[in-house]
């Protein structure tokens, strides 16, 4: 549902998220330790503890636990994997520290030894703290990858990780790598954590190191755009999450959905770019369980929007649903909002639905108002968002002065009050302010919003606000704003209207460059304004080719932009054009004439 507030999902959570991340890699260990015909059930067992399906693989290591006359060595090793399940499942796990303890002790293969000292130094970090580790530690003889790379992993200074990331990596193993990228996510050192990533990737190649790499990418990216907005990013920015979102589909097909690691990218992208990314709702939706996992709001709301799940009664669009079909339920909802002075505003939203336009407005003229969070910024919006309804609903109360005056008081708010606003929001309300034709201070409530940045990409929002200052004739503003934002996602309509803008201030020389820039552009009202150029400085032979390279026999119908083409093209002497196209239209359908 729509919020007036900007929301967060937690520091550095923008577009990834590293809680409870399992990323060890146990190839080595599997090769040296595990009999051939146990490899392939250790890997299936190591896959389902690192995708959360913790379950099966305690019942694949029970499974392989009963059978007799297995070897010391792998008891200890399926003993060790159910510990780790345990562990990952809950960190603070009763797990015993004699069995552990006992294998580290007893066990004469020095890879099942030092996992399990592993095992036991994490467990005794979780329950008695750092120092506890440490004694542990330093009083224990075999220490192998796995021991030191979970001292890289949980306890050693900023300082010395980034000692170890400079000059002593050549020297660590594949685990004592992802260890020590661990711990520099622990110190937030993302940039070298993504140093050490890529020479993971160089060295040692493999789908786990891609995913350590997507991870780290993440991270910095996340560490970067903390408390932005996605509609207000720049090109470079919006670019690096498309790209992030683009490997972490590559990754998701090659596992075949089966990493649950992934939606700790997969929900918080999601999310961040306003749920927009088709590809990744088709993906939660399938796999909806592991989105649960991450954010039960989002896995209800996708089920209700999507699976038409019905189990949710006070999902507002389980309610509408009931409503259509139960009048006296109807009765219920619509008597419970009217007796209310304050509601949410999903709860005003569900009004619009369910409560005709005469019974809102009565309400709201009584006094009805939406709940806000604190600040004056945020009361104004909610009032203007009440006010706006009325002028939509009834076109006897537009340009009312309570609109002109409760934005007049918006404008004297401070800029940085505008960015706890969801954009979201922002934009709803310049919609609702176009409906009413207000775009004067549609442009004016823009211009609060937006931070005066150096470069945006064309984000709906920022659309909405060239679109805006264009229908207005604030031409100045609309050329600021134009050369500001990135012509990457700009749609061929914007170039369109900068073309137009600059044509009517007879500014030539930015005409033609736009012009040279999208020549190739098949957009009728560009190709006219080209034309109207070229009329203008006497470039007769461009007009020509333009003409000549203008397909009549391409249209399949007269729409208003052919039809302006059309009229421009036959104003400069070129009437068997518009004879030949007015032909074509006659004989494909009569009734379409021109």
């Amino acid at each position: 549902m729509e919020s007036l507030n900007q929301a967060h999902y937690g520091p550095g959570d923008n577009v990834a998220r590293d809680k409870n991340l399992f990323i060890e890699n146990y190839n080595t260990f599997i090769n040296l330790t595990v009999p051939e015909d146990l490899r392939e059930p250790v890997k299936k067992i190591l896959s389902d503890i690192s995708n959360r399906k913790i379950l099966d693989a305690k019942t694949k290591i029970d499974l392989i636990l009963s059978i007799k006359n297995q070897t010391k060595e792998i008891n200890d090793l399926f003993v060790l994997l159910r510990i780790k399940a345990d562990l990952v499942e809950d960190a603070n796990s009763h797990a015993e520290f004699s069995i552990l303890n006992e294998i580290v002790l007893s066990s004469n293969n020095e890879m099942i030894k030092d996992l399990s000292l592993s095992l036991l130094l994490r467990l005794e970090f979780n329950k008695f703290g750092k120092d506890r580790m440490m004694d542990r530690y330093n009083s224990t003889d075999v220490k192998g990858p796995f021991s030191r790379a979970l001292l890289l992993e949980l306890t050693l200074s900023e300082e010395v990780l980034q000692e170890r990331a400079s000059t002593g990596k050549h020297g660590l193993t594949e685990e004592e790598l992802i260890g020590l990228i661990s711990g520099l996510f622990r110190v937030k050192s993302f940039e070298t954590a993504l140093d050490v990533a890529n020479f993971l990737v160089d060295y040692f190649p493999s789908y786990n190191s891609r995913v350590i790499h997507l991870f780290t990418r993440g991270m910095l990216l996340n560490q970067d755009i903390v408390g932005d907005d996605y509609w207000l990013l720049s090109q470079k920015e919006k670019d690096r999450i498309s790209n992030l979102i683009d490997e972490t589909l590559k990754l998701y097909a090659e596992s075949q959905g089966s990493d649950f690691r992934l939606f700790n990218v997969i929900v918080p992208c999601y999310l961040f770019t306003k749920e927009g990314d088709e590809r990744l709702r088709e993906i939660l939706i399938k796999n909806i369980d592991s989105v649960d996992k991450i954010s039960q709001e989002l896995a209800n709301n996708l089920r209700v929007l999507h699976l038409n799940e019905q189990e949710q009664e006070s999902h507002p669009v389980n309610i509408i649903r009931r409503c259509s079909g139960d009048k006296s339920y109807k009765e219920e909802i619509v008597k419970g909002i009217l007796s209310k002075e304050v509601i949410s505003l999903s709860d005003f939203i569900l009004a619009r639905e369910l409560i005709d336009d005469t019974s809102l407005i009565e309400w709201i003229d009584t006094g009805g108002a939406i709940q806000t969070d604190q600040g004056r910024l945020s009361e104004l919006f909610s009032k203007l968002k009440l006010n706006l309804y009325i002028e939509q609903s009834d076109i006897n109360r537009r340009d009312s002065k309570i609109v002109d005056d409760i934005i007049e008081e918006i404008g004297d708010c401070d800029n940085d009050d505008f960015k706890s606003i969801n954009s979201v929001f922002i934009y709803n309300i310049s919609e609702d302010l176009r409906e009413v034709e207000r775009n004067n201070q549609l442009c004016e409530l823009m211009g609060k919003y937006f931070d005066n940045k150096h470069c945006y990409w064309c984000s709906p929002i920022v659309y909405q606000y060239l679109n805006g200052l264009y229908e207005t004739g604030l031409y100045q503003a609309f050329c600021s704003l134009y050369d500001i934002v990135d012509n990457k996602d700009k749609p061929m309509s914007i170039h369109t209207m900068a073309l137009s803008t600059y044509l009517s201030h007879n500014e030539m020389g930015k005409a033609l460059s736009l012009i040279e820039e999208y020549n190739t552009s098949q957009d009728l009202d560009f190709i006219r304004l080209k034309l109207h150029a070229f009329e203008k400085i006497g470039y007769f032979s461009a007009i020509e080719k333009v003409v000549n390279d203008t397909d009549y026999k391409k249209f399949k119908e007269p729409t208003n932009s052919l039809l302006r083409l059309n009229d421009k093209i036959i104003s400069l002497g070129y009437t068997r054009f518009g004879h030949d196209l007015a032909i074509k239209f006659f004989l494909d359908s009569p009734e379409k004439k021109l």
